[in-house]
This record gives C-alpha cells, structure tokens and sequence, in this order.
C-alpha cells in the first residue's frame, strides 16, 4: 500500500443475533440508549491507524451497513454471539474483492 493514497477502512461490530441479557435492551432503553455496554475495540483500532486512512465505523446492532459501497479494507470485531454474522461479513467481504 501506498502510503500517500488515502484508504477507505470499514471497521464493523456485526448484528446479535440473540440478546444473552434481556435486561441490558430495557436498561439501555431507559437511558435513551440503543446500547448499555460500548465494544471498545473498533474505537481503539481506529485511534492507533495511520492518518492515511479514513475510518468509518459501523455498529449492526446500531444501525444497517451502507449499501453499494466497498471500502478498500474491512475490520470485523466478534464475540461468540455474533461470530455467525462475522463470517457472513468477511465472506461478503471477500466476495467484493476487499
């Protein structure tokens, strides 16, 4: 890669599919929240990229992926309950070419 080119980087915490704690939803709600705990994972990898790069952040359980556009590289946080989704991510990923 070249270093004075700018790089499109997707970083991306895929959809739950199953909530493990019900409670959390209804806590987080009562907060004006969609979330009650934060994955700082994807903030701390975006922080320690090179300035080069423009970082775009994506949160499934948050909001949809933007459709039709492919960035030049894609990150993919998981836990156990969302590493279905995660390998559907990276195969759609890979299928693009990123």
């Amino acid at each position: 890669m070249k270093k004075n080119k700018r790089y499109t980087l997707f970083l991306i915490s895929p959809h739950q599919k199953y909530i493990n704690y019900p409670a959390h939803v209804e806590l987080a709600k009562m907060f004006g929240k969609k979330r009650l705990m934060i994955p700082l994972a994807l903030p701390t990898v975006a922080r320690l990229t090179p300035d080069h790069y423009d970082i775009q952040i994506y949160d499934e359980d948050v909001g949809p992926l933007p459709k039709n556009f492919v960035p030049d590289i894609v990150g993919i946080t998981t836990l156990a309950a969302t590493i279905s989704r995660a390998y559907e991510l990276a195969d759609e990923s890979r299928a693009t070419g990123t």
